[in-house]
């Protein structure tokens, strides 16, 4: 039998090629028998694997290696007619996904929808597609994210001009578990934050961990807060920038990760106290640390990182686990009780705090999603007539009613009655 690959023709070889999951990564193979045996190679391009197989096949040392007579093209998606498979691939080369959500795509759709993956995408129908991401011995995170892929090669091919319609798809059936949570628990997490928040800062043991839980009552991200830079902090207006991405050795360690067309940068007005601590905290440090910032991909500036473990970035594991046991001892301290997942505060949840208190307190929409910076860049349009000093009169109102007291004399009394039982 006679093949044609990467230019050359190969007398008494048979060999085809097909993408295949190799070492964890989609990858292109090229499968031959030779001297009696089955050959492979595995390569991320077509190039690169006629390569391959010609360097293979040299090695190997058979004969009848000619100029071929006609060369065989790149495949290319028949726009007349694709296959649901065809699609999907041209999907994922013009998605420009990272490395781990391509994999997971790809998993996803190898598990999902290998049995009609070989139909046209023009004759696919709605209950084709319905009996895999509606079909209820899924889990339901599954069925979602099936439901999102296969939605999102329709509307590429929509997109392409594909297919004239996209199939109205019913959604499956989703419940958030966190959310519930939040919503029930909501009281009972404000309470419980004020109570560690007051603890933390009464703990010389993890009083350095204070200015970063102070600033998660402003409804900053965690990576946000450790992204903080010195140049980010302004004394005249007594502001915080939130627009940084910072790395070491070229991995992302803290702040935006978003692109900048998804991401917009907010200036924070600061409550005086919340200035002071971050002054005081930056005046303890023994050094400044100075580490690249990225902004898509490139480095525009070096700035001085304010939150600092072993002479770099505090990184988000570092924060998870010390989160983790000030929650612990917090309990076991003060409540006399264990941390448990029911009542284990996540580092998010901050952020519903926030949004929540916000909300009690009459603030508008729009002004709780310009401090929260939950905004597209449509919505930042609609929203720039919100002045900075109208910001700052919503932080100043909100600060007020996270000190209360009732919880401060609560942690006060049970850590002096520890701390006299020690002695």
């Amino acid at each position: 039998m006679v093949a044609f690959h990467g230019g050359l023709q190969y007398a008494h070889s048979m060999a085809s090629t097909f993408k295949t999951v190799h070492n964890g990564h989609e990858q292109y193979c090229m499968k031959w028998k030779q001297d009696g045996k089955w050959r492979y190679v595995y390569a991320y391009t077509r190039a690169d694997l006629n390569n391959k197989h010609l360097k293979r096949v040299a090695e190997i040392g058979v004969d009848g290696i000619i100029k071929p007579a006609r060369r065989v093209n790149k495949p290319r998606v028949n726009k007349n007619n694709p296959s649901l498979k065809m699609v999907f691939n041209e999907y994922l080369e013009q998605a420009n996904l990272g490395e781990k959500t391509y994999t997971q795509r790809v998993h996803e759709w190898n598990n999902g929808f290998k049995t009609i993956e070989k139909l046209p995408v023009k004759t696919v129908s709605r209950e084709t597609i319905e009996r895999i991401i509606l079909d209820k011995t899924l889990p339901q995170s599954t069925a979602f994210h099936y439901s999102s892929l296969i939605n999102a090669v329709l509307n590429y091919a929509l997109k392409r001009d594909y297919i004239k319609v996209k199939p109205a798809l019913l959604k499956p059936h989703y419940e958030n578990k966190t959310e519930i949570k939040n919503n029930i628990n909501i009281e009972q997490y404000v309470n419980d934050f004020r109570g560690i928040m007051r603890y933390v800062e009464k703990n010389e043991k993890y009083q350095h961990m204070y200015p970063i839980i102070k600033l998660m009552t402003l409804g900053l991200r965690i990576g946000e807060i450790l992204a903080i830079t010195r140049e980010q902090i302004s004394n005249a207006n007594m502001t915080l920038t939130i627009n940084k991405t910072l790395v070491n050795n070229n991995t992302l360690k803290a702040g935006t990760k978003g692109r900048t067309n998804t991401y917009k940068t907010r200036t924070i007005p600061l409550p005086m106290d919340y200035y002071a601590i971050l002054m005081n905290h930056i005046q303890t440090l023994d050094h400044t640390v100075l580490t690249p910032v990225w902004r898509d991909g490139t480095i525009i500036n070096n700035e001085h990182v304010i939150f600092i473990k072993n002479k770099h970035v505090m990184t988000y594991s570092y924060f998870n686990w010390i989160w983790h046991r000030i929650q612990r001892d917090y309990f076991n301290e003060i409540w006399n009780n264990k941390l448990t997942d029911d009542n284990y505060l996540k580092p998010h949840t901050t952020r519903h705090i926030t949004a929540s208190l916000m909300a009690y307190d009459g603030i508008p929409l729009s002004m709780a999603q310009t401090i929260l910076g939950h905004m597209s860049a449509q919505m930042t349009q609609h929203y720039t007539h919100i002045t900075a000093t109208m910001k700052r009169e919503t932080i100043e109102r909100f600060t007020r009613d996270t000190a209360v007291q009732t919880m401060n004399n609560i942690v006060d009394e049970t850590m002096k009655i520890n701390n006299e039982n020690k002695k």
